[in-house]
């Protein structure tokens, strides 16, 4: 009897769909170790194809008053260890985050706002009494996969060589059956080497800066029969990460082979059309959670980039167009607002800039900037097409010269990324392209606008801006869905009124999926459970062995 046999066999009454074939993935994503947690982890809720949130580890929940959340947790739902999941299960998982002071590697804007312990307020309810608003708790608690006791007892989401969970949660170190997702993990990890950068003392807010990723050669996923929600999946018997292979050549093998590799992530949009192209795979693009944008040096000496005309002007001044056009290729949307616009619906889509350079070669020059001296430019050699883009741009529109320096080393850019964060000392730069991403549709101001323009923002180059925090702590204090929707619009505007950051663009996340492979793209991380195999894949093809 097979492992998954066996944790099937401990569920009374369980009767397991047979889920079928096998994918084999190459995922370059920096974010490969959250997509492992996901697959195979749950919390009180997830994420929908579309970015919404939705319920997973609960039943319902009810908003007591602006300080007190009571979840109902679902009934019946088994660990895949066969371990109930019950308010004491719950109640462990949120206690042990409790206990670091900046736990999660994209910070301490996740951290929830505990006034005390999660409360047990009967076998399958939980209450979370806050010290503050927080209308972001729905979205932090999806940060909080709910674990089994044997996962607690034998690994944790502590760092062991570090001793410490700081900046480690949600990183699996090892396989087992320890969660209530869809997979379980059953051979090697994936996992990350980073080091804080503290960004304010009071308030205390910090970020983690990734150092290395720690990944085994291969990874395994194998369906979990005990999975309660068997509408979503799992659909395929086993899933295998190949981190033995470069992107390069794995997208090479999911376009000229079958049996190597099933899925490509992270495609250069530069390469979409070998993926279009070929014989046997297809090209899978989906528009994500994601917007570049050019962070502003509001205290950058020689500029006038503390006054809101220059900062206009440097939007007018660029052909968004072009660069969807020419360094994206055609693989992006314009971004008006810090917004991407998969995020909102129609209604509170912000149009983006207009290309109009002689406008901002007004307003430049109204505010002060005739005889300015070079602007430079700095970006991450992935962003090198739009910038040469922007630089250009630029220089045409407002009769300045630019500097445009392109970091591809990796320590290069994280003493950049050091020196932004942490804000102790002059920068270096004008203008840092950065992309940032949001984990769900309702947390978009906290991942983006917060961290763009935010007092406690990672990105935040220049001083706090009063109106963005008075909006700020009217969105965090709001619960209502409707009210919330409303709220990050005007948030979203405020920061585009005032042209807190250089517009650029949303980019679309690519995929090579093989053709016999029915995959299902997510808006925010790469989920598996809804992916399927056809019976003419390699692996439910009769007598064809596969390495």
């Amino acid at each position: 009897m097979s492992i998954v046999e066996k944790l099937a066999s401990l569920i009374p009454g369980h009767e397991p769909e047979t889920p079928a074939g096998a994918l084999r993935v190459v995922d370059p994503s920096p974010s490969n170790w959250l997509s492992i947690t996901h697959n195979t982890c749950e919390a009180l809720f997830r994420v929908e194809p579309d970015g919404h949130p939705a319920p997973a580890g609960t039943s319902s929940y009810t908003w007591i008053d602006s300080h007190a959340l009571e979840i109902q947790i679902r009934e019946g739902d088994y660990f895949a260890d066969g371990e109930p999941v019950t308010a004491a299960a719950v109640k462990r998982s949120i206690d042990e985050a409790m206990k670091w002071r900046s736990p999660h590697p994209r910070g301490t804007h996740l951290n929830l706002p505990l006034a005390a312990p999660c409360e047990i307020t009967g076998e399958h309810t939980v209450r979370l009494q806050l010290s503050e608003p927080d209308g972001f708790a729905l979205g932090k608690l999806r940060a909080l996969p709910i674990m089994s006791t044997r996962f607690w007892e034998e690994l944790g989401f502590g760092d062991k060589r570090k001793g410490s969970a700081e900046g480690h949660w949600q990183v699996l170190d090892g396989p087992g059956a320890w969660g209530t997702g869809p997979f379980l993990l059953t051979e090697g990890y994936s996992s990350l080497d980073n080091d804080e950068a503290v960004i304010c003392r009071q308030p205390f807010a910090s970020t983690w800066l990734p150092l290395k990723e720690d990944r085994t050669p291969r990874l395994r996923l194998e369906a979990n029969p005990n999975y309660w929600d068997t509408r979503r999946g799992p659909h395929v018997r086993e899933v295998m990460f190949r981190n033995d292979i470069s992107p390069e050549r794995a997208l090479e093998l999911v376009c000229t082979t079958e049996g190597e590799v099933d899925l490509v992530t992270e495609v250069p949009p530069e390469r979409a059309g070998e993926v279009e192209s070929s014989r046997y795979a297809k090209l899978v693009c989906i528009e994500a959670f994601r917007a570049v944008a050019g962070i502003i040096n509001r205290t950058a000496e020689g500029l006038p980039l503390r006054d809101r005309r220059a900062r206009l002007a440097l939007n007018l001044a660029i052909d968004r167009d072009r660069i969807v056009r020419e360094a994206m290729f055609g693989k992006a949307d314009p971004l008006g607002g810090l917004t991407p616009p998969a995020a909102v619906t129609f209604l509170h889509r912000l149009p983006p800039y207009p290309h109009q350079p002689v406008r901002a070669c007004d307003l430049w020059e109204e505010a002060g900037g005739v005889k300015s001296r070079a602007l430079r430019i700095v970006a991450p050699g992935k962003f090198e097409a739009a910038a040469r883009i922007v630089a250009a741009n630029i220089k045409d529109a407002l009769r300045i010269q630019t500097e445009l320096s392109i970091i591809r080393d990796a320590r290069e850019l994280r003493r950049v990324q050091r020196q932004l964060m942490e804000k102790d000392r002059p920068l270096d730069w004008d203008i840092f392209l950065q992309e940032q991403g949001a984990q769900a549709a309702d947390t978009v101001v906290l991942e983006l606008h917060r961290a763009f323009v935010g007092a406690t923002g990672e990105f935040r180059a220049g001083p706090v801006a009063a109106g963005f925090e008075l909006l700020y702590r009217e969105r965090l204090a709001e619960t209502s869905a409707l009210k919330i929707a409303l709220l990050a619009h005007r948030v979203d505007k405020f920061v585009f009124d005032e042209a807190y950051a250089l517009f650029l663009y949303a980019p679309h996340v690519l995929y090579a999926v093989n053709k016999q492979v029915h995959f299902t793209p997510y808006r925010t991380t790469l989920d598996l459970a809804q992916t399927r195999v056809s019976d003419q894949h390699w692996s439910r093809r009769p007598r064809t062995a596969h390495a």
